[in-house]
Formats: C-alpha cells, structure tokens, sequence
C-alpha cells in the first residue's frame, strides 16, 4: 500500500491547482514544493469550493488531463460528474440540540453541475443520480453562542459520515468560526440526497451560518 505523500495542507493546494483554470500546476510531484500563493487549509477547500461552484471570480474550473478522457471498463462508461450548492451572504438563524438537525434555510444558489447530479439550494441538498467514488468538500462559517461546541457532518440518503466530521468550540464572543472538511464517500444508488447537518455537541443554542459550501466530484475509477 502507497504511503502518504502530502500533507493536508499540501493535497487541497495540488488540487485547486489542477482544477483551476487560471492557476499553474505544481510542476513537480516532490513533497513541499508548491510555489505561492500557499494557501491553508480553509482558504484552499472554499477556493476549491467557489471554482467548481462557478463564483471564483477570473477563474473558472477546468478537468486535469488525468481526468479528461471517459474510462470504460466492459459494461461501464463513467463520465465526470459534479455538482455544489452555495450560500455567500446567508442570515438565516436555526435551533440547534445535541441530535444532530438537517441545515435548511441557509443555501442560497446552485453552482455549475452536471446532467446526472442535480444542486437543489431550495431543498438544502444535492441530489445524486451516477454511482461511483466522490470527492466531497464542505466548508462554513458560523456564529454561535459562547461555550457551545458544533460539529457539522455529510449525511447521504439519511446516512451519517462520521468520518466527514468537522467541529469547533465558541470560547468567547467572536465574529465568525470556520470549520471544513474533505474527503471521500461512495454512491451505490440513484437519487440519493447528500445535505450537511448540524449539532450543538454539548447543548442546545442558536445557530447562524454566514457562508456554506458543498461541493462534490465523481472520481474517474
């Protein structure tokens, strides 16, 4: 089995380079050796985000040429696929408990997709229609209440990502929090509804999230 080559840090920047348009791919596959701007973690997943939601503004998200030809395996032809769902400027405020809720009211616009993955912002969700591997991205800034804990987490066809997790801790009185997370998941079926939910991991409280992201793209394996 291949050992980790990149870290974190490092795998969101390569990627954002080899999806964007208007960025020059790393030209080495040697560890550390992105050039600037190196982004962090944050900044690469909504930039990663925005590209394939079509809102990066001078940019625009093009396929790598290890992902540009249709693979077939006897049978099988499998085509890219992807989709996202946005909210820039969101104000809508939730009740949050411990069991974790389906955000709602907080998308605003739908990114670019394709024919088989439909971004439904009204529905909060994206709904999948082509099986296969996905990479998925998230990403939100919220404002919430002093002492509370959130974790937000993908559910797909009402089943949770654990795995998806990502969580933060209101110490004291801020503006905003950031929390994201990348990753991967498996679609076996059509129609299958991915959407993001929310917990207030150590009680209940009020949630406002500013900006949300969810962004996926079908694997070519």
């Amino acid at each position: 089995m291949a050992e980790q080559k990149y870290s974190k840090r490092e795998s969101l920047n390569r990627i954002l380079r080899l999806l964007s348009d208007g960025m020059a791919d790393v030209p080495t596959q040697a560890p550390e050796t992105v050039p600037p701007p190196y982004y962090s973690e944050d900044e690469a997943v909504s930039l990663i985000s925005e590209l394939l939601g079509g809102t990066l503004e001078g940019d625009s998200a093009t396929l790598p040429s290890s992902m540009n030809a249709t693979i077939t395996v006897p049978g099988v032809v499998k085509l890219p696929e992807f989709g996202a769902i946005y909210a820039s400027t969101g104000s809508a405020v939730m009740s949050v408990g411990v069991a974790y809720t389906k955000i709602t009211g907080t998308f605003q616009s739908d990114g670019i997709s394709t024919a088989n993955i439909v971004n439904d912002y009204a529905n909060d969700k994206i709904t999948i229609n082509a099986t296969g591997t996905y990479f998925i991205a998230w990403r939100a800034e919220i404002i919430g209440d002093t002492g509370i804990t959130y974790q937000i987490r993908p559910y797909l066809d009402g089943v949770a990502h654990p795995e998806l997790t990502a969580g933060v801790s209101i110490a004291a009185a801020v503006l905003t929090k950031p929390l994201s997370n990348f990753g991967f998941f498996i679609a076996t079926g059509t129609s299958m509804d991915l959407e993001l939910y929310v917990s207030a991991f150590t009680g209940s409280s009020s949630l406002q999230l500013n900006y949300v992201s969810l962004t996926i793209f079908r694997l070519l394996t």
